[in-house]
């Protein structure tokens, strides 16, 4: 299910408070009809969570570095790092 602009910027609003227990699980599940993980998601991506989004661009230089080629896929890296 797609996230509309509207259901955003309510979620900038809303996530904060819920962060400091002013606004339940439960209210933000009846008012995005979501899961809170979805909702959490949707957070983590805005940056309302204080987590960074992971980046592994510069593990994969590294993997490029040494054995020379770019992994395409997590697959890739995976198999790469099984080999080093």
């Amino acid at each position: 299910m797609v996230w509309t602009s509207e259901e955003v910027e309510l979620l900038k609003v809303l996530y904060p408070r819920y962060i400091a227990g002013r606004v339940t699980r439960i209210d933000m599940e009846d008012m995005f009809n979501r899961s809170c993980g979805s909702i959490r998601k949707k957070a983590e991506a805005h940056g309302l969570t204080g987590k960074q989004p992971f980046d592994n661009s510069s593990f994969v230089q590294f993997l490029l570095k040494k054995t020379g080629k770019r992994p395409k896929t997590n697959k890739e890296i995976l198999k790469m790092v099984e080999e080093l």
